[in-house]
């Protein structure tokens, strides 16, 4: 008996591969866990400051806020640059200084991370 996929079974793959490929692109160095909130900032080799020079080699701009946060697991820095034609969010790893992923937000639904268009960051954006 032969297996074949049609083509709607083909097409939901493709889109799931590739939503599996984006989702683990995001690799920090410091595993969050299960560690509370309050503890951030006790894990993180970055300061504030560091994470926001790194986001500004990449993104330069005008930051409108910055905080340390849990993001698919790993503790990051999420850095959002206004760079007078696009509001980024610049995500940096807490731990290496290394810009993880820069993604153009919508300025109407800034906390809806449905309205985000990644852009990958290649590996040699190391800070």
């Amino acid at each position: 008996m032969k297996l074949t996929l049609t083509p709607l079974i083909l097409i939901c793959a493709i889109i799931l591969g590739f939503a599996g490929v984006s989702q683990a692109a995001l690799q920090g160095s410091i595993r969050v866990g299960k560690y509370s909130p309050d503890s951030y900032s006790k894990l993180a080799l970055l300061s504030l400051e560091e994470a926001i020079m790194a986001s500004q080699k990449v993104a330069p701009g005008k930051v409108m806020s910055s905080a340390l946060e849990n993001e698919r697991g790993y503790l990051v820095y999420s850095v959002f640059v206004d760079n007078g034609k696009n509001l980024l969010e610049v995500i940096v790893d807490a731990g290496t200084g290394r810009v993880l992923e820069i993604a153009k937000e919508d300025r109407k639904v800034v906390s809806s991370s449905t309205e985000k268009q990644v852009f990958e960051v290649p590996d040699s954006v190391i800070y």
